[in-house]
Formats: structure tokens, C-alpha cells, sequence
């Protein structure tokens, strides 16, 4: 099964990640970088945003929550969560997401960020991270 996702309108290329089953627009400027197996990372021109792309060696959804708040937890302090999970529907896809904000390690700057997961045949991660002005 294959799922699209629109970023913009505007778009440089289609970017397929095969391990995952999905393709989508990668708007004009944007950049990505395979990194690890199963894993793409694509940012904007400033890096203001950054997607995290990856098919999760768990197979359930909640496993695979687990793993990425301790990704979130790696680049981020005094992060929070906003509000619980949710479940719904995308093109098809069974998903969940939840989203927060937190504080840079290293530069103490202000980061969003959401993470969504659909089921395909395992669970496909999509973490996302912006500037707050970004998300403005």
C-alpha cells in the first residue's frame, strides 16, 4: 500500500521510501539524506524544519511511540507533551499522533515538534521538528 503526503505545492522531486511504502512531494529547496537503514531525514533551506522518516523496528504502534519520545528526549530538555494522543485516519492509514515542545540541548532554542505513526506493515514513524516562527 503507498500513501501520499503533500508538503507543498511547490516541488522539487517525489521522494519514495520503499522500506515504508510511501511517497511524497519534497518541496523546492528542500534537502534529503538517507541515514541508516529504513531511515530518511529532510529539511528545509534554513533548517528551520526537519522530518524524520523511518520504518520502526517495533510492531506495534505503542512500542514504536516509545522509541521516538526517547528520540525526542535525546535532542530536547524540558520537553513536553501536548495533551494526549490521538488516533484517526490519512489516506487510508491507520494512524496516531501527538505533538509538544522543548528546548535545544546544546543551544537551549525553542523546538516543536510532532510525531505521527502509521501502521503499513510495521509501524512508520514521522517526527517532525520546527521553530516555533516556523510553525507561525
Amino acid at each position: 500500500m503507498t500513501a501520499s503526503a503533500s508538503f507543498a505545492p511547490a516541488r522539487a522531486e517525489v521522494m519514495k521510501h520503499e522500506a515504508a511504502g510511501i511517497q511524497f512531494d519534497l518541496p523546492t529547496g528542500w534537502t534529503s539524506a538517507a541515514e541508516g537503514e529504513g531511515v530518511i531525514r529532510v529539511k528545509n533551506a534554513d533548517e528551520s524544519v526537519e522530518v524524520v522518516l523511518a520504518v520502526a523496528e517495533k510492531a506495534t504502534v505503542e512500542e514504536a511511540a516509545q522509541d521516538a519520545a526517547a528520540e525526542v528526549d535525546n535532542y530536547l530538555k524540558d520537553d513536553k507533551v501536548d495533551g494526549e494522543g490521538k488516533e484517526g485516519e490519512f489516506n487510508g492509514l491507520a494512524m496516531w499522533s501527538v505533538s509538544g515542545s522543548g528546548k535545544g540541548k546544546d543551544e537551549g532554542d525553542e523546538w516543536a515538534w510532532d510525531l505521527t505513526i502509521f501502521m503499513v506493515n510495521k509501524p512508520v514513524v514521522v517526527l517532525s521538528w520546527a521553530t516555533p516562527e516556523t510553525l507561525k
